[in-house]
């Protein structure tokens, strides 16, 4: 079973990889597209229940 050397060649190519993605996450939620926040996602559900209530009040 061979076990692969990580040794200073590697290190460098797996930052460089992690910095590539940080540099990708970074400029996708620059754009917009990144996750979304807790909060986001909080007022999405309040925004889910009061159509719901409004639904169920109005009777449709």
């Amino acid at each position: 079973m061979n076990q692969a050397a990580f040794n200073e060649y590697t290190f460098q190519q797996a930052l460089a990889r992690a910095r590539a993605r940080e540099a990708a996450e970074l400029a996708a939620i620059a754009a917009g597209n990144g996750p979304k926040t807790s909060r986001d996602i909080g007022d999405m559900l309040r925004q889910q229940a009061r159509d719901h209530l409004n639904k169920v009040l109005s009777g449709a």
